[in-house]
């Protein structure tokens, strides 16, 4: 970090030094190059005016030999003139002289090109340059207010770029100069910017490794100075901070210590409560289930007795009959043999009932596909004796193939104990056409089985209690209140299904939806 910092800082100052120079330097050959020009043009303009003066009479009188003397004799005398060029504004000879000889031509349009160009000076090759550029210099002839022609002059280049050339060396030894000066103040610029960041970097890294001892020295009274001293105060409120931290922590360990031991103390009585609680809401569960067992059972028994009452009160004539064909003389083998055949069908019929009611409260250990059509008349079996006492039409529609998952013995007694509810609303409301209607079918991957009667519905304020344990409408000789309540244990956690009921237009509407292997799976 250290290296890259300070060469960063180096390379940007010395980067712009170059810059500046650079700068420096076009602008000073710029200069340079004017003054050069400016100087061949003083020399120039004092030559022209030489042979103005010289050459005015032979001009006006048109001599072209004193005029050629002249310029011979400039030239000789200049080595750095290559050629004089007199010519005339419109019309006239044109007198060259150069350094290889002199003549006498008309007018050339170059000619006229070159006195037609409006700058006075200008590097460039001409028709008298012999293929080499030359300093073109261009003079205006001027007689008593009259524009006469124009003397063209032509300067070797030579003593221009020696010129350049010594300007050029002095130039770069200048820059040579100034780039080492650069050089040494970027480096020592570089190094008094970067020494106290880096100093204040690896401060910063020993406070980061936890060494809070650490201090940053410098002897600088501007801002990095200040920033130092700051970094400095922090460093020692990170130390006094943390060694009210480590006391702080030491008061808290020995707090929280405490409170474990109370925590520890308060968990293991809590244990012991948890323990006797769910200890006693087994026992009140066992109850619970035991109380609606017995409930159901003497519903069963109800159920049982409504059953039997016809089958028995047939018996009862078969027995009357048998004294009447006693009486009668009617009394023979054929006759006993009806009578007995009768009578074992009838008790056949109600021992049958037994074996219905018993299969029903057997408990089934494991979840097992069943048919709910089967379940449903199972259920319905039981009270069909104690429906038709009571003239309550009962109607079933249920799709086919109707499998659901879970345990049927237990789903039967859901069924009945909605069932019997249903009866008791029907008869408790003298309701004149008695009529529960029950409808299976499939919903979506579950199975929905809804059971509805014509009894008005459930009072607002009552169906959202219907639920409940021991919440009953019924008096205390009449229920329990735990049918329903059993019901949705039943159907919600042992079935992993749904059970709610809501008013309809004729009155309850019960609907139970229990799902299938496959959608257990899924």
């Amino acid at each position: 970090m250290k290296k890259r910092l300070f060469f960063r800082v180096f390379a940007a100052m010395f980067g712009l030094s170059l810059v500046a120079i650079a700068l420096f330097g076009y602008f000073f050959g710029q200069q340079e190059n004017q003054m050069i020009l400016k100087m061949m043009q003083a020399q120039a303009e004092t030559v022209s005016r030489s042979i103005e003066l010289v050459s005015a009479d032979a001009m006006v009188v048109d001599d072209k030999g004193m005029i050629l003397e002249n310029n011979l004799n400039i030239l000789k005398k200049s080595p750095n003139i290559r050629y004089i060029v007199i010519s005339p504004r419109m019309k006239g000879d044109t007198i060259v002289t150069t350094k290889n000889g002199w003549r006498i031509e008309k007018l050339q349009p170059d000619i006229r090109a070159m006195q037609a160009d409006k700058s006075l000076y200008t590097i460039k090759q001409t028709p008298f340059s012999d293929g080499k550029r030359v300093f073109h210099y261009v003079y205006p002839l001027v007689f008593n207010g009259f524009h006469w022609g124009w003397l063209h002059l032509g300067f070797d280049t030579r003593e221009i770029e020696t010129l350049r050339n010594d300007l050029l060396r002095q130039g770069l030894l200048t820059v040579a100069f100034i780039l080492l000066i650069t050089l040494i103040g970027a480096y020592a610029f570089s190094r008094w910017l970067t020494r106290p960041i880096i100093e204040l970097n690896d401060t910063a890294k020993r406070v980061a490794q936890g060494d809070l001892n650490v201090r940053v020295q410098t002897d600088r009274r501007d801002e990095v100075g200040e920033m130092v001293g700051n970094v400095n105060l922090m460093i020692q409120n990170l130390r006094d901070n943390q060694k009210m931290l480590q006391s702080t922590n030491r008061l808290l360990e020995e707090k929280v210590e405490l409170r474990t031991r109370e925590l520890q103390q308060l968990n293991e009585e809590l244990e012991k409560r948890v323990i006797e609680k769910v200890e006693e809401n087994r026992e009140k569960d066992k109850m619970l289930i035991q109380q609606s067992r017995l409930a159901a059972m003497g519903e069963m028994i109800g159920n049982i007795a409504h059953q039997w009452r016809q089958p028995l009160n047939s018996l009862g004539l078969v027995m009357q009959n048998i004294q009447i064909a006693y009486d009668t003389g009617r009394l023979d083998a054929d006759y006993i043999d009806r009578v007995t055949q009768k009578g074992m069908k009838l008790i056949d019929s109600m021992s049958h009932t037994i074996d219905d009611f018993r299969n029903f409260f057997k408990p089934n250990k494991a979840k097992e596909s069943f048919d709910v059509a089967d379940a449903l008349a199972s259920a319905l079996d039981l009270v069909e004796s104690s429906f038709k006492n009571h003239r309550i039409d009962v109607t079933m529609e249920t799709e086919k193939n109707l499998v659901a998952y879970g345990f049927p013995s237990e789903f039967s007694q859901v069924i009945l104990n909605i069932l019997v509810n249903a009866k008791d609303a029907l008869i408790e409301r003298e309701v004149d056409q008695k009529w529960i209607g029950i409808h299976a079918f499939r919903d979506s991957d579950d199975i929905a089985i809804t059971i509805e009667d014509n009894a008005g519905g459930i009072a607002k304020d009552v169906i959202e209690k219907i639920f409940d344990p021991y919440f009953t409408t019924k008096d205390a000789n009449s229920g329990t209140g735990l049918g329903l309540y059993m019901s949705k244990i039943i159907i919600s956690r042992n079935m992993n299904g749904q059970i709610f009921v809501q008013n309809s237009e004729l009155g309850a509407k019960f609907t139970i939806k229990i799902p299938t292997k496959e959608s257990l799976k899924a």
